[in-house]
């Protein structure tokens, strides 16, 4: 199959593939979410290529092979916590399915900032408020993340375990016959199953997002900068100063002259 089949990508954006097709399709969401990120890459090295003096396309090209490492690197850092907590809540999801659902997530992050580059890179080329083109990348990275983290949802959706009276609703009437007796295995694994099997793994999920989010913002901080300032020179990488929030605040006080 051609790695970059368009099929893939259309019928994952369309909803026609869904999250049990990721895993076979897995090198194909793979090649497209390392392209288009790198795509987002090129178009948030614009500003420093446009704002500075000089024509250094080094800014563009740093930010090109870091989106791509930023998407990979907080997979690989989160997806062991992801798969043992479904696990432990008896998600029907395999360890093929988990990945696969999280790179279908990660495609559609890379295709919708990749979607926002034209925007970024036209910004970028008519402005010069550095606080207001990070501030702009932080919200379409936001946007990236929530509509991605909705196929996470959805592929869980697809597992999760049943409601234990699931098969009373399909059959509401019982038969007249008398009920077959329950062994003590029974009755002790209904013991000690916890109630939260059933509902509780929405919440953990939860929680894991919010690490997610953490775990991304913080290797995006390690990787900094991605957006070159022209006041600064060219670096590959800065130093271990102050954090991801504390910029963002910055950068809202500076655009709001507070």
């Amino acid at each position: 199959m051609n790695p970059f089949s368009w099929n893939v990508l259309d019928g994952l954006l369309r909803g026609t593939l869904t999250a049990s097709d990721a895993p076979r399709l897995g090198r194909s969401l793979l090649c497209w979410q390392i392209a288009l990120a790198a795509v987002y890459g090129l178009s948030l090295g614009l500003f420093a290529l446009s704002a500075s003096d000089g024509f250094d396309l080094r800014f563009m090209l740093n930010s090109a092979w870091k989106l791509p490492v930023l998407i990979i690197g907080s997979t690989l850092v989160t997806f062991p916590s992801l798969y043992v907590l479904l696990a432990l809540f008896d998600v029907k999801l395999g360890f093929q399915q988990v990945l696969g659902g999280m790179l279908a997530a990660n495609t559609i992050f890379a295709t919708v900032i990749a979607s926002m580059g034209p925007i970024i890179g036209f910004f970028s080329l008519s402005s010069h408020s550095y606080p207001f083109i990070l501030l702009l990348n932080v919200a379409v990275c936001g946007l990236g993340g929530v509509l991605g983290m909705r196929m996470v949802l959805k592929t869980l959706a697809a597992g999760k375990p049943n409601a234990p009276n699931q098969q009373s609703a399909v059959n509401p009437i019982p038969e007249a016959h008398s009920p077959p007796p329950i062994s003590a295995e029974e009755i002790a694994a209904v013991a000690i199953e916890p109630s939260t099997k059933v509902g509780g793994w929405r919440g953990i999920i939860g929680v894991w997002m919010v690490l997610y989010v953490f775990v991304g913002t913080q290797l995006a901080w390690i990787l900094r900068p991605f957006i070159g300032n022209p006041d600064s020179p060219f670096v590959l990488f800065r130093g271990k100063s102050g954090s991801f929030v504390d910029t963002v605040i910055k950068a809202l006080g500076d655009y709001l002259n507070l």
